[in-house]
């Protein structure tokens, strides 16, 4: 038995040094007298283990929801239990389906020149028990049903962004800094060398700059393959390559883009998407701006819509939020704000 904080940070590959410096980072900007007074080693591994009588000091508490956003501060200390035996009924399961799906993906790959080498069924049943128990985990972490599980499981042979968070925040001269954040999980039968991403804006000042976020540049490097004044095309390149059955968060920062005059933000979807938060974060307006969210599909339907929008700001600063679950590749999100 284990605390759901410990399976979360298992997931994300983060070690104590990790926990550190990501609580450092969220205080920075959350509140920064709380910079440097994360928990010690012992007092983390407390936490961790559910010896903790109660919950941690109010500061602590405020850090650890903004860390782990979704989850309240019980929701993190509450224990999960991998030994469960519905728990090993649903990753049978869950092999069988992840299999069936590799065995598709497989056979769909075939274009111009020699067909694909097929994986021999070892490695075959291999990949697919490996997707399938990191599958379950992921699950039971996040509060999915065996019916979503099973969904998710579908998608075996694809890489799957679990979330995927855009934030763009632009001054006075509509100048913009725009930061994505991806959790990536690989669910192919081939290790994910790198994403390929691009950003255009209408106008710029000067080239348009690219840069991983620190805590991630030990592993993330950008690479830049194209760029053409208003457009850049680069790749986020992964050291090590994440294998199958591997989850991880990519993140990186464009700055040196202009909004354009029509007031919108255009974000596609290049692989099957859960969660899309997108935050557009603008100059403070007397009244709320008006917004509308297109959503373009890969047949070129169009939907509009003006729910699920969240407005919110102060004099400073007006903050529009959209989000999307269940997203496919080829489609894409327009917001228009007045």
């Amino acid at each position: 038995m284990e605390t759901r904080l410990k399976a979360l940070m298992r997931q994300r590959h983060w070690t104590y040094s990790t926990f550190c410096r990501e609580y450092d980072r969220t205080a920075g900007s959350a509140a920064p007298e709380l910079m440097g007074a994360a928990p010690s080693r012992a007092q983390l591994h407390r936490w961790m283990s559910g010896q903790l009588k109660g919950l941690p000091y109010p500061d602590h508490c405020r850090i650890l929801e903004k860390l782990f956003p979704g989850w309240t501060v019980r929701q993190l200390f509450e224990p999960v239990d991998f030994a469960d035996p519905a728990h090993g009924q649903l990753i049978d399961r869950l092999v069988g389906t992840v299999a069936g799906a590799l065995d598709r993906a497989g056979a769909e790959g075939g274009g111009w020149g020699q067909p694909a080498r097929k994986p021999s069924r070892e490695n075959g049943r291999n990949s697919a028990a490996l997707i399938a128990k990191r599958l379950a985990a992921v699950a039971q972490v996040r509060r999915f049903g065996h019916a979503e599980a099973m969904q998710l499981a579908g998608l075996a042979g694809h890489v799957v962004e679990l979330g995927r968070t855009v934030n763009i925040a632009a001054d006075q001269r509509g100048v913009v800094r725009v930061t994505q954040r991806h959790e990536v999980f690989n669910m192919s039968e081939k290790p994910l060398i790198a994403l390929a991403r691009e950003m255009w804006f209408q106008r710029t000042q000067g080239a348009l700059d690219v840069a991983v976020a620190q805590q991630f540049s030990d592993r993330v490097r950008i690479e830049k393959q194209h760029e053409a004044g208003n457009l850049v095309k680069f790749a986020c390149r992964l050291t090590p390559a994440l294998g199958p059955g591997g989850i991880a968060t990519v993140e990186y920062t464009c700055t040196g883009g202009i909004l354009g005059d029509d007031r919108c933000w255009r974000q596609e979807v290049r692989n099957y998407t859960r969660h899309l938060t997108m935050t557009v974060s603008v100059p403070g307006a007397d009244a709320p701006p008006a917004c509308t969210v297109i959503e373009e599909h890969p047949d070129g339907a169009e939907y509009a819509s003006v729910d699920d929008l969240l407005t919110d700001g102060d004099a400073d600063t007006t903050t529009v939020t959209v989000t999307r679950d269940y997203l496919r590749p080829g489609q894409a999100l327009t917001l228009h704000w007045t």
